[in-house]
């Protein structure tokens, strides 16, 4: 009995989620109740909400992470601001285009992306984006895991003299080794409140922080008279370099960043470790648990996992999404390994602006430029729906993608590995998210201009509240619907 148990368990069958009526999806293989559009009583956050996100979402480690990083490869704090100003002002018009797109039509990005990818062809965005969000979770959850060793060190100072197993060259201690948790698990409609009571504590936490640094350290040693330790041409590609991390890591990073050092300490939960005051140090490792707790799951599982679902709508939901992103981020990608150096954690800032920059300019262009807010919402769920485009694969996208993304790469293989000369085309990785915005939007509006996919225009937008819904006779749609899917198929191959 226990045997038959088991092997019940192991079925792909034990696995398959709850059959849900999709409202435009041809059966629950192609969607389910977390890609659905959003329906009205789940749209609860109101604009506080999103205030307070905006807030909190400033105020986590990254921050303080990044722009001490750009410190301590040589460029001084008056060459820094302007990097992560400039950073914020472009990307924030951006963020603004592809909000709205998503505030309209209430879909998230691996359903919104397919009407300018192409049904098939957005699953390499989506793809790519997962692998972004777990190497990301991994970073957030090992500096939480630095947050709660600080917090227990301050209770119990004999942790500090926990002996560590293994080696210098693991680059994490036994003590990090065990407080990484990953336990993100809230819904996308009950996380408001944590964003509220993250913007009340962390912004007054970094200030105090912040006038701490200025009492400190002396005038004559501190921020004052730091200086940039590059010049010439290295330091015009460093300011670059540093101007792409921050367009890299707006997700999770404000303006407000204070730098208080006298020897460059990059991680502020280095420097925490090097206070006495231990109820200063409880309370400000405190803060920083919250704010990399609420950044994590807001911009890292809920995106890693609202992708996940659209891979295999039957078997993964938003909730275990974020349980695989969990066990393959913040363990399997070893996020310790990023976070070893200053270098190291600018090295994978850029890296993950190559993809980014051109993700988002295609879509972009394509809903406000081509387009002009003129979609159809229940065709992104179609698989043989207006944006098949070819084989499923928007071409345009592909040109787009091919010219903008592999320029990036020389740089950034040498950038991992400085014995590996690439000559001067490794300066594209400098500014990777800028050249691929670029590059991408300008291939993408030439080639849709030049030769549009007349059926993806429509007189007017068509939303999930404008079509008919399916529930209410969906066996017999779902059956034909799959029929035509499989007739096409088989005409496609042997076409």
């Amino acid at each position: 009995m226990g045997k038959k148990s088991v092997t019940a368990y192991l079925r792909p069958s034990a696995w398959a989620l709850e059959p849900e009526p999709s409202t435009f999806a041809p059966s629950s293989r192609w969607s389910n109740k977390d890609m659905d559009p959003v329906p009205p009583h789940a749209r609860t956050w109101t604009t506080w909400n999103y205030v307070a996100y905006w807030i909190s979402d400033a105020t986590n480690a990254a921050v303080w992470e990044l722009a001490s990083s750009m410190l301590a490869v040589g460029l001084s704090w008056r060459q820094a601001l302007p990097a992560i100003a400039v950073g914020h002002c472009i990307i924030a018009v951006v963020i603004a285009l592809n909000g709205t797109t998503g505030a309209r039509l209430h879909v998230a990005f691996p359903v919104l992306n397919r009407s300018s990818f192409g049904f098939w062809f957005s699953y390499f965005s989506v793809i790519s984006r997962i692998l972004l969000s777990m190497f990301w979770f991994g970073i957030q959850t090992y500096t939480g895991s630095e947050c709660v060793y600080q917090m227990l060190k301050a209770i119990w100072p004999s942790l500090a003299h926990l002996p560590n197993h293994l080696p210098e060259s693991a680059n994490i201690t036994t003590s990090g080794r065990c407080l990484l948790f990953p336990f993100m698990l809230i819904s996308p409609q009950r996380i408001r409140w944590l964003f509220v009571v993250k913007a009340c504590i962390v912004p007054a936490t970094w200030l105090s922080m912040l006038i701490w640094a200025f009492v400190k350290v002396p005038s004559s040693k501190g921020l004052f008279e730091q200086h940039s330790s590059v010049s010439g041409g290295n330091m015009s590609w460093a300011w670059l370099s540093a101007l792409n991390s921050a367009l890299g890591i707006y997700a999770t990073l404000a303006v407000n960043i204070p730098d208080f050092t006298v020897s460059t300490l990059w991680d502020p939960l280095r420097l925490i470790n090097q206070w006495d005051n231990r109820a200063a140090a409880f309370f400000a490792a405190f803060a920083f648990v919250l704010a990399t707790l609420g950044t994590n799951i807001s911009a890292n599982s809920l995106s890693a996992a609202n992708d996940m679902t659209v891979l295999f709508p039957r078997y993964i939901n938003i909730r275990r999404g974020q349980i695989l992103c969990a066990l393959l981020g913040g363990w399997a990608l070893c996020p310790w390994e990023i976070l070893a150096s200053a270098e190291g954690f600018l090295t994978f800032i850029n890296g993950y602006t190559v993809f980014l920059g051109p993700f988002a300019a295609i879509m972009v262009v394509d809903y406000w430029f081509l387009h002009k807010g003129r979609v159809d919402v229940p065709s992104m769920y179609r698989p043989h729906g207006r944006y098949r485009y070819t084989y499923g694969f928007n071409w345009r996208a592909v040109l787009a993608i091919l010219c903008s993304v592999p320029p990036g790469f020389p740089g950034w293989i040498h950038s991992i590995n400085t014995e590996i000369h690439v000559g001067r085309v490794g300066n594209i990785f400098n500014f990777a998210w800028i050249y691929g915005f670029t590059v991408a939007g300008t291939v993408y509006y030439i080639t849709s201009t030049l030769w549009p996919a007349r059926e993806t225009y429509i007189p007017e937008a068509i939303l999930a509240s404008d079509a008919p819904s399916h529930k209410d006779d969906s066996t017999p749609s779902e059956i034909e619907d799959e029929k035509k899917s499989i007739r096409a198929d088989v005409k496609e191959a042997l076409a």
